[in-house]
């Protein structure tokens, strides 16, 4: 009768270990990625964010079209309901195309802050080795109006008093509140442009900017015209739809950013209200035209863009 040599029978074990750890992982795989869909599905409302570039006419300092940032985020309905929310990332405001940092839109009366630009494009600063934070703003008189706050990374105390005070906060504020004003008067096809740009195809002049914007009304008029707006402005147009497994995008233009360069990361942590503080508290209700209305958690987002 033969016997089995002692390399034979290692050699048996190590196949059977072998098998027994492909086996193994295999079995692990499938429980991660498992846990993994679970979590995505278990999570009815998931939000992502990516940063995204695209050609756009910048004509400021050395810039004519120029490709610039853009932030993108993205919901999804991961379940089989049809479901609504207030988008608390987007605001109903005169300019959803750019994050707003504290600038209240046409309460400057549309003729712009001029000094404050002119401190800004006057000795334009680079940030090119900084590094900042951009996160929403905690504190609120109304949920539709949307802020958002730049600090230092590494900074540990988070007061919006004194960020807002802040060298870098004035000059994002300043530089994203003059892209929205020149955007104002390319919506009114003006061929006007402030002073700082040099589109080759619009007038820089000031004194006919001011003329137009008078022949739109005095200072009281244009105020309480801005006021009605605001009144008016329906809370359920800010909520967003989803039928089941349907997706939303929307994005913000981050062009100012482009200019002063460095690197930005942002941390959103999106709400969920069941009422929304408007000229009245306005109680979303349970059931809107159809859709249910959403809300649960919903995790946050970070994403990092750097501009060199």
């Amino acid at each position: 009768m033969g016997t089995t040599t002692p390399s034979f029978k290692n050699s048996i074990i190590n196949k059977f270990v072998d098998v027994m750890c492909k086996t193994v992982k295999y079995i692990l795989s499938l429980i991660i990625a498992g846990l993994c869909i679970h979590n995505l599905y278990a999570q009815k409302i998931t939000l992502s964010a990516e940063i995204i570039w695209k050609k756009k006419d910048v004509y400021l300092l050395n810039y004519d079209t120029a490709n610039v940032p853009f932030i993108r985020f993205n919901y999804k309905n991961n379940t089989a309901d049809s479901i609504y929310f207030y988008n608390s990332l987007r605001s109903p405001w005169d300019f959803p195309e750019y994050l707003n940092f504290d600038y209240y839109p046409g309460f400057l009366v549309n003729y712009g802050n001029l000094m404050t630009w002119d401190i800004v494009m006057t000795s334009f600063p680079d940030w090119s080795d900084n590094e900042y934070v951009v996160t929403i703003a905690k504190k609120e008189q109304y949920l539709d109006h949307l802020s958002f706050l730049l600090y230092k990374k590494g900074r540990t105390n988070i007061n919006r008093e004194d960020i807002v005070k802040s060298n870098e906060h004035f000059t994002l504020d300043a530089l994203t509140s003059l892209f929205r004003m020149q955007l104002e008067l390319d919506r009114d096809s003006t061929n006007l442009q402030y002073e700082w740009f040099d589109h080759p195809d619009k007038i820089a002049s000031m004194e006919k900017i001011l003329d137009y914007y008078l022949s739109q009304g005095d200072f009281k008029e244009t105020n309480e015209k801005i006021l009605r707006k605001i009144r008016e402005i329906n809370v359920y147009d800010n909520c967003v739809y989803l039928k089941p497994h349907e997706s939303f995008s929307f994005e913000y233009d981050l062009t100012s950013f482009f200019l002063l360069k460095g690197s930005y990361h942002f941390i959103i942590k999106p709400r969920m209200p069941k009422s929304v503080m408007h000229s009245d508290n306005i109680v979303l209700p349970k059931v809107y035209k159809g859709y249910k209305l959403y809300s649960g958690q919903m995790k946050g987002v970070e994403v990092i863009l750097s501009v060199p």
